[in-house]
């Protein structure tokens, strides 16, 4: 059911220090390549991105790239509670472990820092601020300081990082990706503006209730995760579902039926069939198709591989201003609350 109040909220800005918060994560490369250089040699096997939430959601991105990338490096994206529970066989003194909150203080990922270093694993934070329990717990603290611009900045942290392990543990020649890097941060912000529209009005249609299916595939399944869980479901109390596009056709699609909602991160990478068969699909049962579309991104002076390789963390923006743009519709803050933070869980 839709929860909305009798008014709208006004519509939140644009980040103003979503620009230089993105350019203070690019000059922490000299941080980035250190872990490099601390884990080169231990031999590096494997990687572990730990998280919760919003935070296990940020290192899809990366985890997909070493997966397609990677010939040596074994990579995995887990659960906090989960990487604790059920430890992998193989964590140890050859494994990275990278662990993201944005508070630097979740529980279960506060405490999965302690865990992995229990195992002899180099240990690397992402989080807002310095100072907080995963930070003074890891052996490198990476941070983006801002309180909105989390997302993107947690992607380009490890980003750098995936470039920096591709090119000194494997040898591999990224340059092209490195080029590419500088010019981010202000394409990204053309994109937001560009989308303005867009999420208005898709927000317009999601605000009149509904299921939400929310579909993506590869690097791009971040993006479906966050705008499901974190957005839809936690901010905002909407019933909402993230879909792997290679699974739509394999049992979600008996839920598209008029009146639903399918949001879909259309990338611009060789998974861009897969999205597209779920758009084809869902358009001859639903108006309420909703494309967010990677080729609109662009990235100047970077090759098309490049571009669609990035691509993902313009699409995960649009998740976020989705949200602001519902939050202004619905009248539903994005800051209320039933249960986290306000009863024992």
């Amino acid at each position: 059911m839709t929860q909305t109040t009798t008014a709208s909220l006004p519509l939140r800005p644009l980040e103003a220090d979503f620009i230089p918060t993105l350019e203070k994560v690019l000059a922490q490369k000299n941080a980035i390549a250190g872990i490099a250089d601390a884990v080169a040699s231990r031999p590096l096997k494997d990687i572990y991105f730990v998280g919760c939430g919003g935070s296990f959601s940020s290192s899809v991105h990366a985890h997909a790239l070493l997966c397609r990338h990677s010939k040596q490096l074994q990579a995995w994206n887990l659960n906090a509670a989960e990487f604790m529970a059920l430890p992998p066989a193989r964590l140890g003194a050859t494994s990275l472990v990278i662990l993201s909150s944005h508070s630097g203080a979740t529980p279960e990922t506060a405490r999965a820092a302690d865990f992995a270093k229990s195992y002899g694993a180099y240990v690397v934070s992402l989080s807002q601020e310095l100072n907080t329990p995963l930070a003074n717990t890891a052996d490198t603290a990476l941070v983006y300081h801002s309180p909105r611009t989390v997302t993107p900045g947690k992607q380009l942290l490890l980003l750098q990082l995936v470039i920096e392990l591709l090119e000194r543990v494997e040898g591999q020649d990224l340059s092209a990706w490195r080029a590419a890097l500088p010019a981010l941060p202000a394409a990204l912000q053309r994109f937001l503006e560009d989308q303005e529209n867009a999420g208005d009005a898709i927000a317009a249609a999601i605000a009149r209730g509904g299921d939400i299916y929310v579909t993506a595939a590869g690097a791009n399944y971040g993006a479906a995760y966050t705008l499901s869980y974190c957005y839809l479901m936690e901010m905002q109390w909407r019933n909402a579902t993230p879909v792997l596009a290679g699974d739509f056709c394999h049992g979600p699609f008996e839920m598209i039926l008029p009146g639903a909602h399918l949001v879909v991160f259309h990338a611009d990478d060789d998974s861009r069939a897969m999205t597209q068969r779920a758009i084809d699909f869902a358009r001859r049962y639903t108006e309420n198709v909703h494309v967010f579309d990677a080729a609109s991104f662009t990235l100047p002076d970077a090759a098309p591989q490049v571009k669609a390789h990035f691509a993902a963390i313009a699409l995960g923006l649009m998740g976020t201003r989705l949200a602001d743009h519902l939050e202004h519709r619905t009248g539903h803050s994005l800051d209320d609350r039933r249960y986290m933070h306000k009863v024992e869980y």
